[in-house]
């Protein structure tokens, strides 16, 4: 970990356990920090860009049966400070995964050396200066979906719920 930031904000976490049915159960890890917190179910990440003047207005978690593109108008809000929101319209969701394996078998060829230049450097281009500054750059928003937000919520509430019925039964 770096001095600067002594626990790393991203790090991969389990988010889902398949059970004797084959099916994926959300699971939650509870912190005292915030942003510890994971954020339970399978999800799908998408970059959003504005249509008018081509700026990515953020990174938008959504569950996986989400669709953003779908939608006319979405609320991005910080998944902590969740008065820190805004609405976007007039935009396109793309979709950030790109399948590797399936099933453990490489499925993904990779593209000749100048391809993926090039689209790292269209890549930065829809990047506002502040995000990329060296100097006290601004924090890129990665946000989530309401439906991924109260299922979060809705994850908390239930470990609490267990958690206070345990203690009750000791």
């Amino acid at each position: 970990t770096a001095y600067d930031q002594p626990a790393l904000g991203a790090v991969y976490k389990m988010v889902a356990i398949e059970n004797e049915r084959g099916e994926m159960v959300d699971t939650i890890k509870i912190s005292g920090n915030p942003e510890k917190v994971t954020t339970p179910g399978l999800k799908r990440v998408y970059r959003i860009v504005n249509k008018i003047n081509h700026k990515a207005e953020g990174d938008y978690i959504a569950l996986e049966s989400e669709n953003p593109q779908q939608e006319e108008r979405l609320k991005m809000f910080h998944p902590v400070y969740t008065f820190i929101s805004k609405f976007v319209t007039n935009f396109e969701a793309r979709d950030l995964h790109v399948t590797i394996f399936d099933n453990g078998r490489l499925v993904y060829t990779s593209p000749p050396l100048p391809d993926i230049q090039a689209y790292a450097k269209e890549s930065l281009r829809l990047f506002w200066e502040e995000y990329k500054r060296t100097l006290n750059p601004e924090q890129y928003p990665v946000d989530l979906s309401q439906a991924c937000w109260d299922n979060k919520m809705e994850n908390i509430r239930k470990v609490k719920e267990k958690i206070a019925g345990a203690s009750l039964s000791e």
